[in-house]
């Protein structure tokens, strides 16, 4: 049994459900990959990095809004979508700047 609620609810659809939600996941997240890569230009990891670099920190994000806010806030897809975004953002912006840095 995992902590987190969205974990559980995926754990629980039947196959195709599953699959569907996964591959949904992937491309949606190569899709970003993309986005962020045409936005950033040089500055970028390349798309499918930073496709994975946008999974990672959508992951911290949920673990994080899991951690830090109570579970039945009157605010729940905003302040997940929001912090969701922003770890991203942050993840990605911040390992630029560090990229850039060092090279």
């Amino acid at each position: 049994m995992y902590r987190l609620p969205i974990i559980n609810q995926m754990l629980n659809l039947s196959g195709f459900e599953l699959v569907a939600v996964i591959f949904f996941i992937i491309i949606g997240f190569f899709c970003s990959g993309f986005l962020l890569d045409y936005l950033m230009k040089k500055q970028g990891f390349g798309p499918y990095l930073n496709g994975v670099l946008a999974l990672i920190g959508a992951y911290f994000g949920m673990v994080f809004r899991w951690a830090a806010f109570p579970l039945q806030s009157p605010y729940e897809p905003l302040l997940s979508m929001a912090l969701v975004m922003a770890s991203i953002l942050l993840l990605v912006l911040g390992l630029a700047a560090l990229r850039n840095r060092i090279a």
